[in-house]
């Protein structure tokens, strides 16, 4: 599958999953929800939003899955990200989209699990952003270039799934380095695992 567009979300998608996404982002960004404790939201096709969610107190998870909206939720704990399934096991974000996420993650200093499927990330040419994740205990990814964008110094899980192909060494070898060399042996578990890709 192509990585997701400039604009973050693919194009020729579903009208009703337009509707019913722009509607519910906005849902979200008008008025704040105290009693909403948990978010769950999914499409069949990968959009990303440009509206900032409001500040919803009680808060506490999030699941996106091929869908996202910005968010400033300081009591979040856990977040999960889904993306779409590819061939390769992974799609690219964009930049414009990481910047979005990284704005989000930055905003959310409570945020104890962290779990990024089927997305990888751009490295960029020139020193990446980082984020600093100060609670951040268990991460789950399938991507090593996450690391180049998060600094994650309370980390006692990571169960990292790399996909087989010509470049799995070098990501091992980051995703190691990484975990041990940054943290000096904190993590108390990590798991590290090769993902076969059928021909």
């Amino acid at each position: 599958a192509p990585p997701a567009s400039g604009r973050c979300r693919r194009q020729q998608r579903p009208a009703l999953d337009q509707f019913v996404f722009l509607q519910l982002q906005r849902l979200l960004a008008n008025k704040v929800q105290p009693h909403l404790r948990s978010l769950n939201l999914g499409s069949t096709t990968t959009i990303w939003g440009t509206i900032q969610m409001a500040l919803h107190p009680n808060l506490r998870h999030i699941t996106f899955s091929n869908v996202f909206i910005p968010f400033n939720l300081p009591n979040l704990s856990i977040l999960q990200l889904v993306g779409p399934t590819s061939a390769t096991g992974t799609t690219t974000l964009r930049l414009n989209c990481l910047r979005r996420l990284l704005d989000s993650l930055e905003a959310s200093p409570m945020l104890k699990e962290l779990r990024i499927l089927a997305w990888s990330f751009s490295l960029p040419s020139d020193p990446a952003r980082v984020v600093t994740l100060p609670q951040l205990k268990t991460l789950q990814c399938t991507s090593s270039s996450i690391f180049a964008h998060v600094h994650l110094p309370a980390l006692r899980r990571a169960h990292i799934t790399l996909n087989d192909d010509i470049g799995t060494i070098q990501r091992a070898r980051t995703a190691l380095t990484a975990m041990f060399g940054r943290y000096g042996l904190l993590p108390r578990s990590v798991q590290l695992s090769q993902r076969l890709c059928n021909d």
